[in-house]
C-alpha cells in the first residue's frame, strides 16, 4: 500500500504481533456492524465465510480458527482496513502466537493495471528493493482465479531494552503479502509470524494462508 503517508510496511502490525506473542489474550467474536458505516456479516454455518464490506468494497473468506481484534480503520482518503485477527485459543498451538492478518484495500497506484506492475511497484522502496535483489524476497504462489500473488520475507525485529531479559535483543518476523487487483482496487493481506531470531519460515503456517486464500470471495456490495 501507500508507506509514505502511513507508518512503515509491517510496523504498524509489529507492535500487536509482539504483545500477542507475549499475551495472546482472547477477543470477542465477530458481530454484527451498523447499517451506517462498515458491517460485517457473521458467517454462515455452511460455508464458515465472513463479509466484510466498507466504501463500495465487499469480500468474504473463511475466518475459521482466528479471533477478530480490530475493525475497520482509515488510514487516508482510500486506503483502509477492514479487519485484523489472531489465531485463537485452540488453534494457538498449531499456528502458534502472535500469527496475526489484516484486509486491507487501496487505490491502484497511478498507472498500475496488471499483478507484475503492482509487485514493481510495491518493492520498489528499500529496504524491499535490497530483498528482491538478495533472494530473500520472493513470490512463492500465484492464485490465477483471485488475481493475486503471495510473496513472503523475513523481519529482524529489535526488542526494546525493558524486555530484552526476555526476549533476547531480537525477534524474526515472518511476512506474506497477498495482493490481488479486485474492482480497480488494490486488496492487501499482510500475514505475519514473530518467531525466534533465527527460526525458519514456520511449519504449518502456508498451509492456514493458503485455506485463507482459497475461501476467497469478491462481489460488488448491493445498490442502495
Amino acid at each position: 500500500m501507500f508507506r509514505s503517508a502511513i507508518l512503515p510496511r509491517g510496523f504498524r502490525f509489529l507492535v500487536l504481533g509482539l504483545w500477542l506473542l507475549l499475551v495472546a489474550p482472547a477477543s470477542p467474536a465477530v458481530t454484527e456492524g451498523t447499517a451506517s458505516g462498515p458491517t460485517t456479516t457473521a458467517p454462515a454455518a455452511s460455508t464458515n465465510l465472513t463479509t466484510f464490506e466498507a466504501n463500495g468494497f465487499r469480500v468474504a473468506l473463511d475466518t475459521t480458527g482466528f479471533h477478530q481484534d480490530l475493525g475497520y480503520e482509515k488510514f487516508q482518503e482510500n486506503y483502509f482496513r477492514l479487519a485484523q485477527f489472531h489465531a485463537d485459543k485452540e488453534h494457538a498451538s498449531e499456528m502458534g502466537g502472535g500469527f496475526t492478518f489484516s484486509l486491507l484495500v487501496d487505490d491502484l497506484p497511478p498507472g498500475v493495471k496488471g499483478l507484475e506492475e503492482l509487485f514493481a511497484y510495491d518493492t520498489s522502496d528499500n529496504p524491499l528493493a535490497d530483498l528482491v535483489k538478495d533472494g530473500r524476497l520472493k513470490v512463492i504462489r500465484s492464485y490465477p482465479a483471485l488475481n493475486g500473488l503471495l510473496y513472503r520475507y523475513p523481519k529482524q525485529v529489535p526488542i526494546p531494552k525493558d524486555q530484552q531479559e526476555t526476549l533476547g535483543p531480537e525477534l524474526r518476523q515472518w511476512q506474506w503479502y497477498f495482493h490481488s487487483i479486485q474492482n480497480g482496487k488494490w486488496f492487501e493481506i499482510h500475514f505475519s509470524r514473530v518467531v525466534a531470531p533465527d527460526a525458519p519460515v514456520p511449519e504449518g503456517i502456508e498451509p492456514v494462508i493458503d485455506r485463507i486464500l482459497q475461501s476467497l470471495q469478491f462481489s460488488a456490495p448491493p445498490a442502495k
